[in-house]
């Protein structure tokens, strides 16, 4: 039996208890929901025919469209375990924002981004210049000089259901082919897919034309899409940044820097709260 109909039945059925207590108490009113007699029962029983029979065809409008109404559960919610990593971008104030979105939900996450990393970093454990984590308990650290952590572990420590990567930027520094990107991707893919966890892969960002032109970096993305939606969902970060501010080129800096970074985070964060 379909939700719709039980409702139905269910209604019907209360219609005939409650014409079966109207009858006994006109019989004797000093008995509440008195015994059931055939000649008082009679019309009760005759109703509820009535109902049992056609009771498909009556309409509950208000209960079914409640039923029928789409709910959308956001991708990190409550009880949601998140794992984070990036490069740079993800030690600056995107990655902040991005860590704080996350654990605004309610979700578990840790954080683990290490500065000049492409995605074999967390396979070989490379040292990294500068290195920024936040556990699950909301702890930081800051390191400098020192290994990068490797994703097995992580994966082991945290069981993730999300697993959000942001990195790129330092693949287009090595002017990395289709098959170096892949293969970096694939490894980071398989491991996450292999734990049971989501893959969502945050593209770059823009630069400033003169360090990276926006052609160059197009290039890159087409050689994400070629590979990271066998593993997960790839966000592309650019619709989410009105336009490079920073001192470098590279990095989101000073205030107008961090305000943009900040933004590109509650615009990635929002498409990933979109997704199922």
């Amino acid at each position: 039996m379909d939700v719709k109909t039980g409702l139905a039945f269910q209604s019907a059925g209360q219609r005939f208890l409650n014409q079966v207590n109207q009858a006994n108490q006109a019989k004797n009113p000093a008995v509440e929901g008195g015994a059931l007699s055939g000649l008082n029962a009679q019309p009760a029983l005759n109703s509820f025919s009535q109902d049992s029979t056609d009771f498909k065809t009556r309409q509950t409008p208000t209960v079914v469209a409640l039923l029928e109404m789409p709910v959308d559960t956001p991708k990190i919610t409550v009880g949601t375990k998140v794992l984070i990593l990036g490069d740079s971008q993800t030690v600056g104030p995107y990655g902040k924002s991005i860590d704080e979105l996350a654990r605004a939900t309610g979700a578990t996450v840790s954080t683990h981004a290490s500065w000049g990393a492409s995605p074999y970093w967390f396979f070989n454990g490379n040292e990294t210049y500068k290195y920024w984590t936040r556990d699950t308990v909301g702890q930081e650290d800051t390191r400098m000089q020192t290994g990068t952590p490797l994703l097995k572990d992580l994966l082991a420590a945290v069981q993730p259901d999300v697993v959000v990567v942001t990195m790129g930027g330092n693949m287009i520094a090595g002017n990395a082919s289709q098959g170096e990107v892949t293969k970096q991707v694939s490894q980071i893919g398989n491991a996450v897919s292999a734990s049971g966890a989501h893959l969502i892969w945050v593209g770059p960002p823009k630069y400033d034309p003169q360090k990276r032109s926006p052609e160059v970096v197009e290039q890159f993305y087409q050689k994400l899409g070629n590979i990271v939606p066998e593993f997960g969902t790839l966000i592309d970060s650019r619709p989410h940044i009105e336009a490079y501010a920073g001192s470098d080129g590279l990095h989101y800096s000073g205030t107008k820097g961090e305000k943009i970074a900040r933004e590109w985070a509650q615009g990635v964060f929002q498409e990933i709260q979109k997704l199922d």
